[in-house]
């Protein structure tokens, strides 16, 4: 089931989601690319290996099903795994694909869509589209657990990506902040992650 796909979850993920934000933001600050020069880019960088590894792992399952116990071959499994869609693994029911780890590619590749989707807007409106998108599918996530496809697309994991997106921002901004209020917030934000986690841990989620 879905509330079981996230227990697995450290501290470690949710801090390479916030860096993925942030690397975004860097990586695209004062250049102008089109959204589906960012989705190539993007694609290029992730999708080979990774294709070339699912099918490995996908043809392995096929021709001997005994040497996997975290996967079997099913075709529309398969299918879904390579185009980074959420789909119930058919050895386990949760939504995690041929290779299992992969779900954290499903969430970046969600991610970078709606990134490459606010591209065309102004610096300003762009962090606020993604805070907006991903505030919102988390806040409906929050309010009523769906479970399955559409439970993942809501998942409060996403608030993770605008985090570091707002942060990749704050940065390029260079802002003077003060010590006393750089420190005051860091430590808010440390107590809020760890809140945010042991939530999330509580939850199943």
């Amino acid at each position: 089931p879905y509330t079981t796909l996230f227990r697995s979850s450290s501290l470690g993920i949710d801090l390479f989601f916030v860096i993925s934000g942030v690397v975004m933001w860097l990586s695209t600050h004062e250049r102008k690319l089109k959204p589906h020069q960012f989705m190539i880019n993007r694609l290029v960088r992730i999708a080979p290996l990774y294709w070339a590894l699912t099918l490995l792992v996908a043809g392995l399952a096929f021709a001997a099903p005994t040497l996997f116990r975290s996967t079997n071959f099913e075709l529309d499994h398969v299918v879904a795994s390579l185009a980074f869609m959420p789909w119930p693994n058919p050895a386990s029911s949760q939504l995690t694909p041929v290779i299992v780890p992969g779900w954290t590619l499903n969430y970046e590749m969600f991610f970078y869509l709606v990134f490459a989707l606010t591209l065309p807007l102004k610096p300003m409106l762009r962090i606020g589209g993604v805070v907006i998108v991903l505030g919102s599918l988390a806040l409906a996530g929050s309010l009523q657990r769906e479970t399955e496809i559409i439970g993942f697309y809501t998942n409060p994991i996403l608030i993770e990506f605008a985090l570091g997106v707002v942060l990749g921002a704050l940065y390029t901004s260079k802002l003077v902040v003060p010590k006393a209020a750089a420190l005051a917030s860091c430590a808010g934000a440390l107590i809020l992650s760890v809140l945010a986690f042991e939530h999330m841990s509580v939850s199943g989620v």
